[in-house]
């Protein structure tokens, strides 16, 4: 795969070399003379485009936008500092944990003595 990728670019360089080297002694393009001004136009109106829609977003939208990234860089670090165990989880996030049970001290509910008693648990 690699002899055939290898081979593939050789060629092409030689016959972009080989191109040129007739274009240099004839004196004019050979081959699509007019690509690099198609292609400043195109550029051209890519970023003229670009311009009418930065302008078009008001100064709210700009600051909304920027919070939302803001906040979106903020929360990819957070997730990255997690998962890399810098960051310790904290009291509130032990209540996502399902393997970890929140015991009350303290009486139980009506119905769960009731449960309890029918069962002889106690």
């Amino acid at each position: 795969m690699l002899t055939v990728i290898f081979t593939t670019s050789l060629i092409l360089i030689t016959a972009m070399i080989a191109f040129k080297s007739v274009e240099e002694n004839k004196g004019k393009k050979l081959f699509f003379p007019g690509l690099r001004s198609l292609s400043d136009i195109f550029a051209i109106k890519i970023i003229k485009d670009i311009k009418i829609f930065f302008a078009i977003l008001s100064r709210k939208n700009a600051k909304l936008f920027v919070l939302f990234m803001v906040d979106l860089v903020l929360t990819g670090l957070a997730h990255l500092k997690r998962k890399s165990g810098i960051e310790k989880l904290k009291f509130p996030d032990s209540f996502k944990d399902e393997k970890r049970t929140i015991r009350k001290k303290g009486p139980s509910s009506f119905f769960l003595k009731n449960v309890s008693e029918y069962k002889n648990i106690r």
